[in-house]
């Protein structure tokens, strides 16, 4: 009997130190899952934002090609001034003039 309740504490005691490592790995286990979970919804948010940036993107190049038809369209140079507006002071002297 002696030997019984021996092999039992011994067989228990087994038991214990399988049932701490689960606990463990358990607790390790769960840690992993949040952790996915986190980076689950992190590359979800990513995904929308590139999803932005890219319609962002496609929005400035149509914008850009129009700018550069509205520039090709006037002549391509900005800085040579316009001679179709005439500045309020020189119409203003032309009035004069003409009384």
């Amino acid at each position: 009997m002696a030997e019984a309740e021996e092999e039992y504490s011994t067989i228990m005691a087994a038991l214990k130190i399988k049932q701490d490592e689960l606990n463990e790995l358990m607790t390790k286990l769960e840690a992993m899952e949040l952790q996915l979970s986190e980076s689950v919804t992190k590359k979800a948010r990513l995904e929308g934002e590139v999803d932005l940036c890219t319609v962002k993107l496609e929005r400035a190049e149509k914008l850009i090609g129009g700018l550069g038809g509205e520039r090709a369209r006037q002549g391509g140079n900005k800085n040579k001034p316009s001679t179709d507006i005439k500045s309020p002071l020189i119409l203003r002297n032309q009035y004069e003039h003409s009384l």
